[in-house]
């Protein structure tokens, strides 16, 4: 697929690069003590970066840290079949 890129005539683009990724909502019960810190995390990065994350970025980068992390899991995954929102997530 290929990704048209627009300039506006002056030859400059921006330096950062966005993907459209798909994303669905998911509901779990969860810890009433880990919601709350869930709600709080994104204040405590806003403080020391001025950028405030919504929750459920939170949760997304916690969890995508979690997997990343956890080598078993990995080699586990990599024996099993990939599902299609793992291999083309991204649309355009």
């Amino acid at each position: 697929m290929s990704r048209r890129t627009r300039n506006n005539g002056s030859g400059h683009k921006p330096v950062l690069t966005f993907e459209r990724i798909e994303r669905k909502n998911h509901s779990s019960n969860i810890d009433v003590r880990v919601i709350e810190r869930i709600k709080r995390y994104p204040d405590y990065v806003f403080e020391m970066t001025g950028i405030k994350p919504s929750a459920d970025e939170v949760v997304e980068r916690a969890l995508e840290q979690t997997f990343e992390a956890d080598s078993g899991y990995k080699a586990w995954l990599a024996k099993q079949r990939p599902t299609a929102a793992a291999t083309d997530g991204v649309s355009s």
